[in-house]
């Protein structure tokens, strides 16, 4: 028996979602079929699937869940929590301007700040070597030296609810990059769970440029949690005051963290690019 399940494809900055309200609708995710749905070439095509479902916390109005698109369940994903919440508003499940999401690790609040603009208040930043995790030790701002291609540079591990590995470069147009990130996310003596790796250009106080390859996606056009990490990594080294733009290639987040045990403030947009529907068979047909 054919289902169809309706969806919504949305994205901010590039960093592109295929989002599943599961309010309205019931269904059950899996490995295989989330790989199909991200799948450019055989799906929808997206880095990373988000499903809005109905809440376990009493707190929370809706449980927000991400998948990359290797079909791995991960914490969070800060530009995927405005595209959730605009999708809670757009399906008329939410008539407030905050709601609160419960992720697999926290409570998330986001707030529409005007028609374009969302923030969403995320986890304060971790820098413990358990809470990244990784085999290193723990370090804090000082960082540690890893291999950076044919040398070691220093790196700055952060946890955002997610692993992060954030390293301060002169330039972002270096071709070694990909080469450096996937040594580092293959790496699972290091990084057990793997690790997001960016590369971050300090233009001034305020403002920086990055570039981000995702684990279980790749190289992304944006990612909300790594901007959050390379402004913390920043401000902590003494580089960044502390509002900074992040610039993407096809636009900017504003990332804003007062220091210590503070939760991380990220505002930028969510963008709903289409809506369809795909067809859940019986049998599902490989490809």
């Amino acid at each position: 028996m054919a289902i169809r399940i309706k969806f919504t494809k949305m994205q901010s900055l590039g960093n592109d979602f295929v989002a599943l309200d599961l309010v309205s609708q019931n269904m059950k995710l899996n490995e295989k079929l989330i790989t199909r749905l991200a799948n450019r070439q055989f799906g929808i095509g997206c880095d990373q699937v988000l499903t809005l479902e109905p809440p376990r916390n009493a707190k929370a109005d809706f449980l927000y869940r991400v998948y990359n698109a290797n079909g791995q369940e991960v914490g969070q994903c800060g530009n995927g929590a405005r595209c959730i919440a605009r999708l809670a508003k757009d399906n008329h499940l939410l008539f407030r301007q905050t709601c609160l999401l419960e992720t697999q690790n926290n409570l998330m609040q986001v707030d529409f700040l005007d028609a374009h603009r969302i923030q969403v208040n995320m986890p304060a930043p971790r820098f413990a070597s358990a809470d990244i995790p990784t085999s290193l030790p723990s370090a804090g701002p000082q960082g540690h030296l890893l291999p950076f291609d044919k040398e070691n540079r220093r790196a700055f591990l952060v946890s955002i609810g997610n692993p992060h590995c954030i390293f301060f470069v002169p330039s972002l147009q270096q071709s070694n990059f990909a080469r450096i990130a996937e040594q580092l996310q293959k790496d699972t003596a290091l990084f057990p769970q793997g690790v997001n790796v960016s590369f971050a250009k300090v233009n001034a106080k305020n403002n920086i440029s990055m570039q981000t390859y995702e684990r279980g996606v790749g190289l992304t056009l944006a990612c909300g949690s790594a901007a959050c990490a390379a402004v913390v990594a920043g401000i902590s080294n003494k580089e960044l005051g502390s509002t900074v733009r992040v610039d993407f290639n096809h636009g900017n987040l504003t990332v804003h963290w007062p220091g210590g045990d503070q939760p991380i403030q990220l505002i930028g947009t969510a963008i709903s690019t289409f809506r369809g529907y795909f067809v859940l068979n019986s049998v599902e047909p490989a490809y």
